[in-house]
């Protein structure tokens, strides 16, 4: 009993000094909405249509060694309302919409961008989850606060903190 204290006691601490969230490809970095929408490169409008977003929300993560990701993996969970991921922009890189899974092996740091109803807001995003789409559907959703840019563009990935912007 006395190691299930200690132990428990040891995580908290460790979450609560934690600047960056861990999930199953590696951690999350930042979080972010804003009503400005990005400029996204090879842009399929026939698959997402930025007509119905009303927000745009903005997860940057860091991948770990020898992972890939892409616009498949994750959605994003807001108020019970799931939303796919539509573009995703490498570090220094700008937004784009792509099928191809992007290797750790390059560029580590990739920003999944999501557009968001406000009617799924009710104009209020302060948490989000991070749902995995891969299987095994063991893996918890991450839940994580966002930060308001209001009408400001999305933080660069080069800007945000190397162990993260929580």
């Amino acid at each position: 009993m006395k190691s299930i204290i200690v132990f428990l006691l040891t995580v908290t601490a460790v979450c609560v000094t934690a600047k960056t969230i861990p999930f199953r490809s590696g951690e999350i970095l930042a979080a972010e909405f804003s009503r400005t929408r990005p400029a996204i490169s090879d842009w399929s409008k026939h698959l997402f249509s930025p007509d119905t977003a009303n927000y745009y929300a903005a997860v940057t993560v860091k991948i770990a060694a020898g992972r890939k990701i892409s616009i498949y993996d994750y959605a994003l969970a807001v108020k019970g309302v799931n939303f796919p991921c539509v573009a995703i922009r490498a570090a220094g890189g700008k937004f784009e919409y792509t099928q191809k899974a992007l290797s750790s092996n390059k560029n580590n740091v990739y920003t999944l961008l999501f557009f968001i109803r406000d009617t799924a807001l009710n104009g209020n995003m302060e948490q989000a989850d991070l749902i995995s789409l891969l299987p095994p559907a063991i893996y918890s959703p991450v839940s994580f606060n966002m930060t308001n840019r209001n009408y400001g563009a999305f933080t660069a990935a080069d800007a945000i903190k190397k162990d993260g912007n929580f």
